[in-house]
Formats: structure tokens, C-alpha cells, sequence
């Protein structure tokens, strides 16, 4: 797919953007917050999530919605709603203990066990308005659903022709005559690869996969993130890329 091609498909994006805008609500008068933190005290490894109370679904990104702190030794978590909303109520599924305050939200003490979590239900304060008006999700008029799926459409054919160029180039780049120098030195974009038995590649490598070993993964979203970048580790090593192996010291 050529250049031309692309950046028609989004022209047309940036033109359906505004109806995605003004079909889209805005926030709504109550929502509900989700914390889980892992790894008990010291830990700062948590979960959010925000969603609707009067119908399903969640609310994106929840960084939008909900505010998170600790304390220095870790054992004091706050929640806050986002700005324009109040604490209306609070329980820990996990039974720990918490106190509401009307300025800093919820703070929940972090005891020394795998999970500790709170939910906590927001509500608008009686005359403010929302302070943030963005759209968060789409309405469920028929015209609204249809705009969302031509722009999915129109994303994924962007997508998918941006990844077939650069697959493209990749291939090209690789079968090149003299792809690779005397010296190791990749001819095309300069970077350093070396022989997977050099001494400096195989610390590096030992140095990096000690640190993000997936055994010292705290949740099993910070494993899956471990495994696969033990796997880019080990992809690094057999080639002798120095350079990624340098990143992750």
C-alpha cells in the first residue's frame, strides 16, 4: 500500500474525529473506583480501574478518574476521586482497615499480604460541573455505533499498512549484500552487533536477565511483562546485539 494511500485513510480520520466528539457523553454524576495493590507493605505495584454504576463498562483511561499515593515506608495507600467528585462511600473486599477524608479521598492501611484493595464510590459535588467534559465512551444511538466501526475500520487498514512497510523494509534490509561489516558494524543504521561469545555481550546479558528474571515478578502483570522481555533478551544475545543488552543494565 503506497504513501498516497495511507495518508488518505487518515484525512478521512481526522474528519469523522468530530463526530466521534459530539456523539460521544461526557462523565458521568457517580462512578465507582477499583485499587488493588500487590506485594504488601513497601509495594507500590497496584491495579486501577473506573467504571459506570448505572450501566456497564468501564471508564478510559482510569488514570483519568482515579488518583493513587503512598506514603514513604509504604504502609498507607490513598485513593482520590478525580477533581469535581467527593467521596460518597468506601469497603475493602480484602477487610483492611480505612478512614475517608473529604479533601485526600480514602486513605487504606496496607497490610503484609499478596493483595490489599478498596472500592470506593464518587459522586459530582452538588453544583460543580464536570471538570472534564471528554468523551469516554460512545452513546448507543445508531449513529454513533456506525461512525465508531467505519473509524475502527479505518484504523486497522491504517495499522496493517503501516506494519506491511515496515515488514517490507525489514526484509529488504536483511537480505542486502554486506549487510554486516569486518567489524561488526551494521552497514545500513550503524548498530553495534558482536559475536554472541564476546566477553562483554555474555555480562551484559547475565547482568540483564538477573535483573528481570520473571522469578522476581511481583503480579502476574509484571510477569508477563518479565517473560517477554526475556525472550528480547535472549533474541539479543543470540545475535550478539549489544546495544539492546546495554539498554536494560
Amino acid at each position: 500500500m503506497n504513501k498516497k494511500y495511507i495518508f488518505s485513510l487518515a484525512i478521512i480520520s481526522l474528519f469523522l474525529l468530530p463526530s466521534f466528539v459530539a456523539n460521544a457523553q461526557t462523565d458521568p454524576s457517580r462512578y465507582g473506583i477499583d485499587v488493588i495493590q500487590v506485594g504488601g507493605i513497601g509495594s507500590h505495584t497496584l491495579t486501577k480501574d473506573a467504571f459506570y454504576l448505572e450501566e456497564r463498562g468501564y471508564l478510559n483511561p482510569p488514570e483519568n478518574y482515579v488518583s493513587t499515593l503512598f506514603n514513604s515506608p509504604g504502609d498507607l495507600m490513598w485513593v482520590s476521586c478525580k477533581g469535581g467528585y467527593t467521596v460518597e462511600s468506601a469497603n475493602s473486599p480484602t477487610n483492611n482497615q480505612f478512614t475517608i477524608d473529604s479533601i485526600n479521598g480514602v486513605g487504606v492501611t496496607i497490610e503484609d499480604k499478596l493483595k490489599n484493595s478498596i472500592i470506593v464510590i464518587c459522586t459530582n459535588i452538588p453544583g460543580t460541573s464536570n471538570p472534564t467534559s471528554a468523551p469516554v465512551v460512545p452513546t448507543n444511538s445508531s449513529n454513533s455505533t456506525w461512525l465508531w466501526v467505519v473509524g475502527g475500520i479505518i484504523f486497522i487498514a491504517i495499522v496493517r499498512s503501516v506494519w506491511a512497510n515496515i515488514s517490507k523494509n525489514k526484509t529488504t534490509d536483511s537480505n542486502n549484500d554486506g549487510y554486516f561489516s569486518s567489524t561488526g558494524q551494521e552497514q545500513g543504521n550503524k548498530k553495534e552487533y558482536r559475536n554472541k561469545d564476546d566477553s562483554e555481550v555474555k555480562s551484559l546479558y547475565k547482568k540483564a536477565i538477573h535483573k528481570y528474571h520473571p522469578d522476581k515478578a511481583q503480579g502476574e502483570e509484571d510477569k508477563r511483562f518479565r517473560n517477554d522481555l526475556t525472550a528480547k533478551l535472549n533474541k539479543a544475545y543470540q545475535e550478539g546485539d549489544i546495544e539492546t543488552l546495554r539498554m536494560f543494565q
